[in-house]
């Protein structure tokens, strides 16, 4: 099963923005003028992943900035939503928590941010919850 690679989407689906890092915090990544894609240089490799995966969410969502050029509330929740979905497909999570001895193990496994794993969490029905806890060492 193949894990959503967010650097081969952003170049085979947006050819047009470039990405490159540098120091922006507190912000970890930005898209600046929908053709620039920043990235904090502090990052690590799956908070880089969790972080491109947002900023293209954004562009295939359509979000439009606000005038201080960040994204509404809403706009980054539901960023946050897809990106999480596509970052952590629900027979990987059903895979990873089989083998993982705690949540920053199954975040590891799976290659994204704790965050992302708990915002792909409040996605799952009740159905999945259960399928999961099934087979699980460390979901609860």
């Amino acid at each position: 099963m193949q894990m959503y690679d967010p650097l081969e989407d952003l170049s085979v689906r947006y050819p047009q923005v470039t990405l490159a890092t540098a120091a922006i915090r507190p912000a970890h990544a930005a898209l600046v003028g929908g053709c620039l894609l920043l990235v904090d240089a502090s990052l690590d490799a799956r908070q880089r992943r969790c972080s491109i995966a947002h900023e293209i969410a954004h562009l295939d969502l359509a979000h439009t900035a606000t005038g201080n050029r960040a994204f509404a509330r809403r706009q980054e929740v539901e960023a946050d939503r897809l990106a999480s979905t596509r970052l952590i497909s629900f027979e990987q999570l059903r895979e990873a928590v089989r083998w993982c001895t705690d949540e920053r193990d199954l975040a590891e496994q799976l290659q994204v941010s704790e965050q992302a794993l708990s915002i792909r969490r409040t996605l799952l029905s009740a159905e999945e919850i259960s399928d999961l806890h099934a087979g699980a060492r460390c979901y609860g």
